[in-house]
């Protein structure tokens, strides 16, 4: 059988002994056919007349009408740039000479359309290149690409030139590109240097604008033509053209960060934002401070961003540090007195990273920081004058509140958070803002979580699951998957406390299945301060069933998760976390121990206790400092009943006594109850040990 596609191409090209030696392959009937084909071509290229004979005439012009209508398969990954057939141009030979200057001056994809931009004959009038940029956008809409040239040749007093327009996919600030004449240089078939300028600052411009937008349409909810965007203007950057000024590029530098931070914080990926950090710190060092202060305040600001989520997610105070030398390095030049809203802005992310530092180290000073320069940002960010800004702010400030009011025992401190967070959901609506809105419920959740707890209140904690469970509809896992698996976590916490209150064995059981959807996202190698603090919890859900159901295998498993956490959890990263973990622990241990009557895990539970206690003072953190001494007190006097021990059951029973007056005192009712169950099991131990055989 014929090769078709051989013999077409071969016939296209005339070279025909090549065609003739295919012949014996076809059927008699289809051979004489191209025999006499081939006699109406000789005769064709004999006559100008016979040209309707052609059949390479014919092939030519199927071919061009074939090319019309196929359209380019354009990269989406790529600054690209097409190149549309010119009017007047029919052998295209002026196109390929835009498209080889292309090639040579700037690394960016090229690729031809092949078909023309038809314009009204006569005068070219702003409506008719109008509607010449309207044809080029559909055609970009359906083919991709940044810009489109298209235009015409004209021919004037023996010169040939183009006239040349070019296009952007979408209408950035409304900036027309208008045609110019670009004559060809006398000595070589090339454009002047005014065309590359001018394309210069067209690729330029529309780069930047492509980030603006890109950012400004995704700060709620990234799209994949958004992460393509930056793919783009990434590969368009690292090339050599086009020419950038310092200025120019630290601009884009400036931009490209913001959108890879927002890309990072969404999908819950680092290198986005370690990228973001190296592109930072090179648009600080093209930046002139004298010249453009303003700028290098807000690059320092986007820097500080960018050094806190990453500092929060790898559980490194260092970052954390870093971010708040770049937040003070911010207010250096955003002045209350020269731009009171981005003083604010600042001073509130610094409010945020301060709140973060002091809830690692436990520290009150730390603390009191935040809820200060929080509450001046909003002397500025008022809601009348930038509401969603005063709702971040609001919501920092909660957070701050919330962390001070957790570690001094304070429901003062804990009913202001509350507070705050609704008055943020004020401006942070569902319909506004689904993301901020569903980040302040869970920060909302968190809060009353805590008084629910601290006040022994199912209500609140009804209240907290509720506002968890709204926060899980708009924070999915797909979109969000980090906050969607911290949302997770704190759903579980809330559960498990509801549980313990109601002696719910399906609550704890609900709290275990959120804990471990946590940790499908919250792994070690991503977030490790994050998988410990979930591995914590869920160490103190099983201990919970464990004690309930009397079953060794969920105690033992408490065990192992409350180990697996002090693996990140240590004490020079995050005391207070590492002295949770080891109460935690503890809790495991004295159960395991109270069950199978042996001294040897009731004395590690001691031991994890009073570790714990090396960090969770009376001072720093009073009501976990009391609620602590109350199971060191329970492990002592399983310890005094199993050896006979009366002394030291009263030592234990003395020390949960002051614990009680400790929480009666801070006015901690849910807590109250505890230590008083506490200390009947302790009585109870005494009277056992007292009455004799």
């Amino acid at each position: 059988m014929i090769e078709w596609g051989k013999f077409l191409g071969a016939l296209a090209a005339g070279k025909w002994p090549e065609a003739w030696a295919m012949l014996p392959a076809l059927p008699p009937w289809l051979g004489s056919l191209l025999i006499l084909l081939f006699v109406l071509e000789i005769l064709a290229r004999m006559t100008n007349t016979a040209k309707a004979l052609s059949i390479l005439h014919w092939l030519s012009r199927w071919k061009r009408w074939h090319r019309q209508f196929s359209l380019p398969r354009v990269e989406e990954d790529c600054f690209a740039v097409i190149v549309a057939r010119l009017e007047g141009d029919e052998d295209d030979s002026m196109r390929d000479v835009i498209m080889n200057s292309l090639y040579t001056v700037h690394d960016v994809k090229v690729y031809a359309l092949e078909r023309a931009i038809s314009l009204r004959k006569g005068e070219l009038n702003h409506d008719v290149i109008q509607a010449g940029h309207d044809q080029a956008q559909e055609l970009m809409y359906k083919i991709g690409g940044h810009i489109l040239l298209w235009g015409r040749l004209i021919k004037h007093d023996g010169r040939t030139a183009p006239i040349l327009h070019f296009t952007t996919r979408k209408k950035l600030d409304g900036k027309a590109f208008k045609g110019q004449d670009y004559s060809l240089q006398e000595k070589q078939l090339d454009l002047p240097p005014v065309f590359q300028e001018e394309l210069d600052n067209v690729i330029k411009f529309v780069i930047y604008q492509t980030l603006v937008k890109s950012v400004e349409q995704n700060k709620e909810i990234i799209t994949d033509q958004f992460v393509q965007s930056v793919a783009s203007v990434r590969a368009a950057l690292q090339s050599s053209a086009p020419r950038w000024s310092a200025q120019e590029r630290s601009n884009t530098l400036f931009m490209l960060a913001i959108a890879l931070i927002t890309v990072g914080e969404q999908r819950g990926e680092n290198p986005p934002l370690l990228e973001a950090l190296t592109l930072l710190e090179q648009a600080i060092a093209a930046t002139d401070r004298q010249a453009n202060p303003l700028q290098w305040a807000a690059i320092q600001n986007s820097l500080g961003h960018a050094l806190q989520r990453l500092g929060e997610r790898e559980g490194s105070a260092e970052r954390l540090e870093n971010a708040v030398t770049a937040y003070r390095e911010a207010l250096k030049e955003r002045t209350r007195e020269r731009v009171p809203l981005d003083w604010g802005k600042t001073q509130s992310n610094l409010g945020g990273v301060l709140r973060m530092l002091g809830d690692w180290e436990g520290s009150a000073e730390r603390l009191m920081d935040a809820v200060t320069v929080c509450r001046e940002a909003l002397t500025e960010l008022t809601r009348e004058r930038v509401p969603f800004d005063w709702a971040m702010a609001q919501n920092n400030l909660g957070l701050a509140l919330q962390t001070l009011g957790k570690r001094e025992g304070s429901a003062g401190w804990l009913d202001e958070a509350v507070t705050a967070y609704r008055e943020a959901l004020e401006e942070y609506t569902l319909d506004r803002v689904p993301l901020d809105w569903a980040m302040t419920q869970n920060n909302l959740g968190n809060a009353l979580a805590i008084l629910g707890d601290r006040e022994g209140s199912a209500e609140r904690l009804e209240e907290a699951v509720t506002a968890y469970r709204e926060a899980l509809k708009e924070r999915t896992r797909e979109r969000v998957p980090l906050d969607w698996a911290e949302i997770q976590n704190n759903l579980g916490l809330a559960l498990q406390r509801l549980g313990d209150r109601e002696g719910s064995a399906e609550q704890l059981e609900d709290a275990v299945t959120a804990y471990r959807e946590a940790l499908k996202e919250l792994t070690r190698e991503r977030v490790p301060l994050n998988w410990a603090g979930t591995q914590n919890n869920l160490g103190l859900a099983l201990q919970r069933l464990g004690d309930r159901e009397g079953s060794a295998e969920r105690l033992k498993e408490a065990v192992t998760a409350c180990r697996e956490a002090l693996k990140e959890l240590t004490r020079e990263r995050v005391p207070l976390g590492w002295a949770m973990a080891q109460n935690n622990l503890g809790n495991a241990l004295l159960t395991i121990g109270d069950r199978e009557g042996g001294a040897e895990r009731l004395k590690e539970a001691v031991t994890a206790y009073r570790e714990a206690l090396k960090e969770y003072t009376r001072e720093r953190v009073p009501l976990d400092w009391a609620k602590t001494r109350i199971n060191l007190g329970g492990a002592l006097a399983a310890l005094g009943e199993l050896g006979k021990d009366a002394g030291r059951i009263r030592e234990a029973i003395a020390m949960q006594e002051q614990s009680l007056a400790l929480c009666q005192q801070a006015g901690a009712d849910g807590f109250v109850e505890i230590v008083e169950n506490a200390l009947e099991k302790s009585r109870s131990r005494l009277e056992r040990v007292t009455a004799g055989p």
